[in-house]
């Protein structure tokens, strides 16, 4: 995500969103796989589909308002929090 870091808002969201939409398949695909994921799972996922669309209606209604310079921050920032957890989580001892 370095390389793109650089670029303009809106080739920056539809990297993000590229990103988000195939790993989101391919968990979902690995759960299928593994038997972890059901009709049931896919009913109640149904259930909250209006949220995220009118988050999605809502965040292209205001897109001008928002300077690539604070999206770029606040992507740099989500970026190193999640990487700071996955370590973490990699290091810490495991409790079963």
């Amino acid at each position: 995500m370095v390389w793109g870091q650089h670029a303009e808002a809106n080739k920056l969201r539809a990297n993000l969103a590229g990103y988000f939409a195939f790993s989101c398949i391919l968990s979902l695909v690995a759960l299928s796989a593994t038997g972890h994921f059901s009709w049931w799972h896919f009913k109640y996922g149904m259930m909250v589909m209006p949220a995220p669309i009118l988050a999605s209606l809502f965040a292209y209604r205001i897109q001008h308002l928002i300077k690539a310079e604070w999206l770029r921050y606040a992507l740099l920032v989500l970026c190193s929090v999640s990487g700071v957890i996955a370590i973490w989580q990699g290091m810490a001892p495991k409790f079963v």
